[in-house]
Order: C-alpha cells, then sequence, then structure tokens
C-alpha cells in the first residue's frame, strides 16, 4: 500500500468517531481504534464475543460463527457493560476484507444512532429483569445442550450463581440421569418442529435434593430455519404433586373401603334418589349398582308401611344437617322384608347447601329375630323360675303343701296366693299346709302374707295350717302380736298326720 494511503487510512482508523476492530479468523481482536478504547477498554487478544455480556454472549457468537462460515457481512446488537459499569446496548455491523492480515473488520452504530440503541437497550434490560425476577424459572439452553440462560428465581431455588450454570450441560448438570432419554426426545421433537411443549421432570438442586418442575418448552430458530436454542418456563410442583399423589391415595383408600366395607354404603341426592351403591347394598337389598343408580329410595327399598317414618327421617336430616339413625323394615328386590339399622349423614358442601345423604346400613333381621327368641327364652325361664319358686306338693288326697324357701315381697306373696287358691279349687283341697322350715326370716309384711294366704283359702273351702314353725319364728310372730289363728305345728309330718286323722274322723 503506498506511503499517502496508509497515512490517510490511519488518521482515518483514529479519527473515527465510531468504535472498530480488527477481527482474526480465529475471532479475536487483533487491533481497536480509540472510539472502541474509549467505549469499551483495551481488548487487544481476547474473542471479540467477550466483550459482550454474559447472557448475550452465545447470541454473538453465533452470528460471528456466521462470518466466519462465509457470510460476506452480518448486522447484529450486542449488550454489554462498559468500564465505567454503564450498560449499553451497540449496533454492529462486521465484513469480510481481501486482506489476510486484517480478514475482518467491525464497527459499532455512531453515536447518533447509538442513542437509539440505549433505548432499545433500557427496552432489552426491562425485559431481561422481567424475565429474571419472574416468579416462574425461565432456562434457555442452547443446541448443543449447553445452558444459555438461567433467571434469578430458579437460580435461587436450587442454589447455584449464574456464572456457575452458564456454559454447563443442562441434562449432565440438573436432570437425574434416569430422565435423560425423555428429556432427550422432547429435545428431539422440539428440534423438528417450532411447537411448544408440556412435560414435568425433576431437577437437581446443588444439595444433591431434587424438585418436580412443570415446564411449557419452546424452541427459537434463526431466520436460516437453524435452531438457536430452547427455552423452558416452568414452576415448581413439588408440594402440588405431593399434595394430589396424597389426596389421590386417600380417594383410592375410601374407594376401596366404599367396595370392601361389610356395610352397606349408599349416596343419595337431595331428592332421595341413589347417587352410588356398593357391593354389601347390592348383598343385602338384592339390586346390582346399575339397577339401583338413579332409583328413589321410596320405590327401590321402602315398604308402604314405614314410608311416613322414613320420609320424616329424611326432612330431619336436611333439616339437622347432621346424623340421624334408624331402625326399619326394608324391602329386598326378591320381596323378603327385613330390619335394618341405618346411620345417616348429610352432605354438606363449602357454602353450607345439602348436596346429599351418606348413609351405612346393616341387615340385622337375624340379628333381631335371634334377640327376640332370647326375649322368648328368658320370658319361659322366668315362668318357669316363678313356677318353681311357689311349688304345690300334692301330699295326700285333700291335702297339699305349700314350701315356703327363703323371702317373700309382695309379688312372689301374689303369686303364692294364686298358686294356693288355684291348688285348692282344682284338688277339691280340704287341708293347706304352708311349711316354714325353709323359710330364712320373718317380719311382719311376711307375716300380713302369710295371714291373707290363709284367710284367702279359708274362702274357698280350705283350711290351712302351719309346719315348721321354730322357735325364732315363733318368737318373732309374737314380738309382732300378728293374728294367724291357725294351728301350727313343729314340722311336716306332724301336720300332715293331723290332717289325715282329722279327715278319717
Amino acid at each position: 500500500m503506498p506511503a499517502q494511503s496508509i497515512d490517510t487510512f490511519a488518521s482515518f482508523w483514529t479519527s473515527c468517531p465510531d468504535a472498530a476492530c480488527i477481527l482474526g479468523t480465529d475471532g479475536r481482536i487483533m487491533a481497536t481504534n480509540r472510539a472502541f478504547s474509549d467505549l469499551l477498554g483495551d481488548l487487544v487478544g481476547v474473542p471479540f464475543s467477550d466483550h459482550a455480556s454474559l447472557e448475550n454472549r452465545a447470541g454473538v457468537q453465533a452470528k460471528l460463527g456466521a462470518l466466519l462460515a462465509g457470510e460476506s457481512s452480518i448486522s447484529f446488537y450486542s449488550a454489554c457493560t462498559r468500564p465505567s459499569g454503564e450498560n449499553m446496548l451497540l449496533a454492529w455491523r462486521a465484513w469480510r476484507t481481501n486482506r489476510e492480515a486484517a480478514p475482518f473488520v467491525a464497527v459499532a452504530s455512531s453515536a447518533e444512532f447509538l442513542r437509539e440503541g440505549e433505548i432499545r437497550m433500557e427496552e432489552v434490560l426491562r425485559a431481561h429483569q422481567i424475565i429474571d425476577t419472574s416468579p416462574t424459572f425461565v432456562v434457555a439452553i442452547d443446541a448443543n445442550g449447553a445452558t444459555v440462560f438461567m433467571n434469578s428465581t430458579m437460580l435461587a431455588a436450587i442454589g447455584y450463581a449464574r456464572d456457575e450454570v452458564v456454559s454447563k450441560n443442562y441434562l449432565e448438570t440438573f436432570v437425574p440421569a434416569r430422565e435423560h432419554a425423555l428429556l432427550g426426545s422432547i429435545f428431539q421433537r422440539l428440534n423438528s418442529a417450532d411447537k411448544t411443549t408440556l412435560n414435568e421432570n425433576h431437577v437437581i438442586k446443588r444439595d444433591g435434593t431434587e424438585m418436580l418442575v412443570e415446564w411449557h418448552g419452546r424452541p427459537i430458530f434463526d431466520h436460516h430455519g437453524r435452531l438457536q436454542y430452547f427455552y423452558g418456563v416452568g414452576i415448581d410442583v413439588t408440594e402440588q404433586r405431593r399434595t394430589q399423589n396424597a389426596l389421590l391415595k386417600s380417594q383410592q383408600r375410601l374407594a376401596l373401603h366404599f367396595k370392601q366395607s361389610p356395610l352397606g354404603m349408599i349416596e343419595w341426592d337431595r331428592e332421595f334418589r341413589v347417587v352410588d351403591w356398593n357391593p354389601a347394598a347390592e348383598r343385602i337389598f338384592g339390586y346390582g349398582r346399575e339397577e339401583a343408580m338413579g332409583k328413589y329410595a321410596q320405590e327401590l327399598i321402602v315398604p308402604e308401611a314405614v314410608r311416613p317414618y322414613v320420609a320424616d327421617v329424611w326432612q330431619q336430616l336436611l333439616d339437622s344437617r347432621g346424623a340421624v339413625n334408624a331402625h326399619n323394615e326394608n324391602v329386598t328386590k326378591d320381596g323378603r322384608t327385613i330390619i335394618c339399622e341405618w346411620s345417616n349423614t348429610t352432605l354438606v358442601d363449602a357454602s353450607g347447601e345439602v348436596m346429599g345423604v351418606a348413609s351405612l346400613v346393616n341387615d340385622v333381621t337375624d340379628r333381631k329375630k335371634a334377640e327376640e327368641d332370647l326375649r322368648e327364652r328368658e320370658r319361659a325361664q322366668a315362668q318357669t323360675i316363678e313356677q318353681l319358686s311357689v311349688p304345690i306338693i300334692d301330699l295326700w288326697e285333700g291335702i297339699i303343701a305349700v314350701p315356703i324357701v327363703g323371702t317373700i315381697d309382695e309379688s312372689r306373696a301374689v303369686r303364692m296366693t294364686e298358686s294356693l287358691l288355684e291348688a285348692v279349687v282344682k284338688n277339691s283341697t280340704k287341708y293347706a299346709i304352708l311349711d316354714l322350715t325353709g323359710a330364712t326370716a320373718m317380719d311382719g309384711s311376711i307375716a300380713n302374707h302369710l295371714g291373707d294366704m290363709i284367710r284367702a283359702a279359708r274362702l274357698v273351702g280350705s283350711e290351712c295350717l302351719v309346719s315348721g314353725l321354730g322357735p325364732a319364728l315363733a318368737r318373732t310372730l309374737v314380738e309382732l302380736d300378728v293374728p294367724l289363728s291357725v294351728k301350727t305345728f313343729g314340722s311336716l309330718r306332724a301336720a300332715l298326720r293331723h290332717a289325715m286323722r282329722v279327715m278319717r274322723t
């Protein structure tokens, strides 16, 4: 080059108001003019993309790569931070030269255009701030799987700083090995189509624990259709899924309990129609679930005789919003009448409105029959015991004995009197011997009962004799001054001998 041309170029290079630099084939800065140095500092020898901010370097590298690969010229923006700390956006134009010593030249936009760039930089920074502080996770991954960007929300959640994650292989660093194949297939689909995807995968935190993230992902392509990067927006759904899984397990347990419960379980709507009907209810009433669904209780299992009672129970449930128990007859599919025990509870929504009723039902027909049989046996046993407690002994023709054992209360005295009079009339008894040998006590009440028995027997034509009256009982009668007006004997034998002798004469 002639000396004059060299001087002219040197003068232009030095006085050019725009930042300019010469780049080598390796993408490093070979030389800069004064405007470049004033703007960005001394960057000779470093990769051209290093002037850009960390988040913007991948984009600058991609653009420069196109120039190195054969493009004659390129235009692009780069966000950067000046040595003074000021953030700015530069508009670059770079092109090939025909000189091996200076293969590429890159020049930033003029000061006038830089103002427009600053305005756009503010917009970019604002957008970056919104994305960086978004309550959702945001991550960008290039076509090689390297992490290009991760917002502060996600960084805080996993415990990393930004410079620790940028350029790291996302799958190998943040995704459990068991999910690599799944996420790899998702990336493959995104690479082949400009579509969004929805998926969940676990993210490994710095401390080794995992969180489950729901991702909405999308690919970004350049104007040639080549994939630049994937980006995903996600939320931590760990607790949400844990709650959902717990709820699902609870519902499964309830469903299993509903299905396997030995008690009939029926859900009714507000109109008393079947909403659900478990297998135990099928066994009790004979109707399958599909047969029962939607049917009114009154027409399905309630006999006409008890419908007013059941209607009253139903109204109580709707009015009280609580629990009401009931025992009533029901009718089965084959026409049998059974007795059922019902435990009913109203189902109320969050606003307090009654949605329906849940019922537990147990067929107690056999139990009720067993209870009635038991009561009948108890009544029979009581009658037998009662009869045994007032024994009438036929000693001789016209002579009976009534042994009195233990104590005598009002009810027993009445039974003894009734039995005595019945035996006297039935057997045409002349003598009735009241044997007190087994009596354990004597008081005024017992003495009065004896007197009543003696007078009653006399009214139907029989004379009473009292035997077994020992010294203690005799002394008590004297002390009580009870006028029995009857012959007494020390033993039953003596009383019997007396009665037989009188009857022979």
